[in-house]
């Protein structure tokens, strides 16, 4: 154990850029934008007992919208340690209530977010390093905030957000003769309620098909175990990309796979996004400004433009030189020094907020707020404003003893400071990640003999068997690692597994809406070739899929749901709750037992037969549905 502290002490000291983990902050805070407004769009059939006439369990929607702002703050990197704070919070509350809609990739964006707290995100690419920066620096002074984070971060993303997963679901995989003949990625993508994409051109093709579900094997089993060695991370990428993106593509859960694929950003290496940057960025200036490097009001504007200027757009002089600018002769020092001005690319000059306006259309950042200003009643309020400022400076030189912005002597480096005669507040860091990461692989491992089917028969061993379902431990067990999921989002991972998600389900279920010139519109949780539409996707997509129907329907279970979806449409297409009918319609379809060519389109051209309606009659739903297993 002290060898493993030796080399997490060794990552820890080991100073990397940040670039990379401020990517993944920028693509996760997005991801988790995408799961926010899809959760508000759906909150009817989330939250509501009867979606639009029912009761709202919880009227989620403005709490919502106040998560929507903190993950716009932590996207841009503002406030970016309160912000990710807050994120947890409003995950923990969101996924705590979700019931029927709760999925897996809920308990991997709690541990993210968990993880988001804990670490610094917002080194490079976020407006607290320009906070710094304003704060730091002072005329002739230009102060450069440290952007290197210790290694040990990215490893502790990596560890916790990808390899305990795979090690988790390779125990699983095993177990079952789905993966372990090869059929992993084959089978679910062959179902057609499982996909919404035809994908038979490679489905078709037996040796790549079987080939990517052994490589899935593989590549969970020994990612645990090379993932942090230098030599394995290309492949390592190379491949995860490859089969993650694959999950976007082929099943319906894309936020799932793009969560993974943005956390593989953090296995390439830093020096490649300064390689990037440098290739994107413009050769020469778009725009010249010129800036009195004696007024900190310019010395700040300047910062904040550089700040956010990426591609090298703009490139800042001192006005003393401006005299080596021909367009710029026949004006005055003071001029220069008063005002801002700036020549273009092609010999064009301006002056005051015309400069401030070409400077930001040349920023893609800052493009839309140029576009105002070309605004007649907005640019001329804001020149107007722009005029009172500088005619104030004619009266008060812009001078750092003139305009006290508050410069500050630097940032405090924390890590050397003792908090006992033996203990620095770097060590005491190091400590507790070492010992986060020693009870994240103590609980994984506990969470696979305790629920993993790998071991179900020993479980069943009547001691054993006794133990779970009786004794007190057994409890002070099951509720640790509960907690564990709710609150870092530990958990087993029994993903598309075919003793527990396919074997069997041998019918698709579609509800139709039928106008009075009798077309037929599919509601969106089946289309008419029996794939996932829009409703069933993420959350959806496994509610409707496996809890709605499932591979043995109860009728009840089956009732309830059409009940909901129902309703939802019916509320977001403006149909009546008072007299709609509705018809269902199932497809039966076969269930695999080995590769077969062309399976997914045989499975798709399968008849539709009449099932029975559910209708809406002032307000109260009902089913007219026979048992779904004996047709």
């Amino acid at each position: 154990m002290k060898w493993i502290f030796n080399k997490v002490l060794m990552s820890y000291d080991k100073k990397i850029e940040g670039t990379g983990m401020a990517l993944f902050r920028i693509f996760f805070g997005l991801l988790m934008m995408a799961e926010v407004t899809e959760v508000d769009y759906f909150r009817e059939l989330n939250y509501s007992d009867i979606p639009f006439i029912g009761n709202q369990l919880v009227n989620f929607h403005y709490f919502l919208f106040a998560w929507q702002i903190v993950l716009v703050f932590f996207i841009f990197g503002l406030f970016t340690r309160t912000t990710s704070i807050l994120n947890y919070l409003f995950g923990l509350v969101v996924f705590s209530v979700f019931h029927k809609f709760e999925y897996h990739l809920d308990y991997a964006l709690t541990g993210l977010s968990f993880l988001a707290m804990i670490s610094p995100m917002a080194k490079t690419y976020s407006l607290d390093n320009l906070l710094l920066k304003l704060k730091y620096s002072k005329s002739g002074i230009d102060f450069k905030p440290d952007t290197k984070i210790p290694q040990l971060y990215y490893i502790i993303f990596m560890f916790v957000g990808i390899a305990i997963i795979y090690f988790d679901s390779i125990f699983y995989k095993l177990a079952t003769p789905m993966w372990r003949n090869g059929y992993g990625l084959w089978l679910p993508a062959s179902l057609p309620e499982n996909t919404w994409l035809d994908l038979s051109f490679i489905l078709n093709i037996k040796p790549l098909a079987m080939g990517m579900g052994f490589l899935t094997l593989v590549f969970e089993a020994v990612f645990l175990f090379t993932f942090f060695l230098k030599k394995w991370r290309l492949p390592l990428f190379i491949v995860g990309l490859g089969l993650h993106i694959g999950i976007v593509i082929a099943f319906p859960i894309p936020w799932f796979g793009l969560g993974v694929v943005f956390l593989y950003i953090l296995l390439l290496p830093v020096g490649l996004w300064d390689k990037l940057t440098k290739f994107l960025q413009f050769k020469s200036p778009k725009l010249t400004v010129f800036y009195n490097p004696d007024c900190p009001l310019s010395n700040r504007v300047r910062l904040f433009i550089k700040h956010i200027d990426a591609f090298n757009a703009i490139r800042f002089e001192k006005a003393e030189n401006a005299s080596q600018y021909k367009q710029l002769e026949n004006v005055t020092e003071q001029e220069l020094t008063e005002g801002v001005y700036s020549i273009d690319n092609k010999g064009n000059v301006y002056n005051g907020l015309k400069t401030y306006r070409k400077a930001m259309l040349s920023q893609w950042l800052l493009w839309p707020v140029g576009i105002l200003l070309y605004i007649p009643g907005i640019f001329h309020l804001k020149n107007a404003f722009y005029k009172s400022i500088t005619a104030n400076k004619e009266n008060i030189p812009c001078t750092e003893s003139n305009y006290n912005l508050g410069f500050a002597s630097g940032p405090v480096n924390y890590d050397n400071l003792r908090l006992t005669s033996n203990l620095t507040w770097r060590k005491l860091k190091v400590n507790l990640l070492y010992a986060f990461c020693v009870f994240v692989l103590l609980n994984q491992l506990l969470l696979i003999g305790w629920r993993s089917i790998a071991f179900q028969e020993v479980r069943e061993i009547p001691a054993v068997k006794n133990f779970i379902e009786k004794s007190f431990p057994s409890k002070l067990i099951s509720f640790h690692l509960l907690n564990g999921q709710k609150f870092l989002g530990l958990t087993s991972h029994p993903v598309f597994m075919d003793v527990v998600h396919f074997n069997g389900y041998n019918h698709i279920i579609a509800v139709v809406y039928k106008d009075q010139n009798g077309k037929e519109t599919y509601l969106p949780m089946i289309n008419e070739k029996g794939q996932a539409g829009y409703y069933a996707f993420g959350r959806r997509w496994v509610n409707w899929t496996f809890r709605t129907n499932g591979k043995d329907i109860d009728q009840e279970a089956l009732k309830y749901g059409l009940m909901r979806y129902t309703a939802f449409w019916i509320g977001k297409h403006n149909k009546s709750f008072d007299n709609t009918t509705l018809y269902i319609k199932v497809k039966k379809i076969d269930t695999p037992h080995g590769w077969e060519y062309n399976f997914l389109r045989k499975q798709m051209a399968k008849p539709w037969m009449d099932a029975g309606t559910v209708e809406w009659k002032n307000k109260v739903f009902t089913a007219n549905i026979p048992e779904i297993e004996s047709l």
